[in-house]
């Protein structure tokens, strides 16, 4: 199943991706950074949630942080280099 989302690349959009089986890979990242690519990842061939997934879109760093305190109750998550 494809899913089309009306996102503008130029919008400042943040993902996280959220790896159950290696902790330290849970990242977020601005949309347009070449791991996330909008939410569907470098590897377009990847079986999906096989090792983790992509939540969002979020329009701030704050709410996505926020979802992940909330939500997934994981200690605080590291931006990516992306997002520095």
């Amino acid at each position: 199943m494809e899913v089309y989302l009306n996102i503008q690349q130029q919008e400042n959009l943040f993902y996280f991706y959220h790896n159950w089986k290696a902790g330290k890979k849970n990242k977020i990242h601005k949309g347009h950074c070449p791991q996330c690519n909008f939410g569907t990842g470098k590897r377009e061939k990847q079986t999906r949630g096989l090792n983790g997934v992509w939540i969002g879109p979020f329009s701030t760093l704050d709410l996505c942080n926020d979802y992940i305190a909330d939500r997934i109750n994981l200690p605080p998550v590291e931006p990516h280099k992306c997002c520095n």
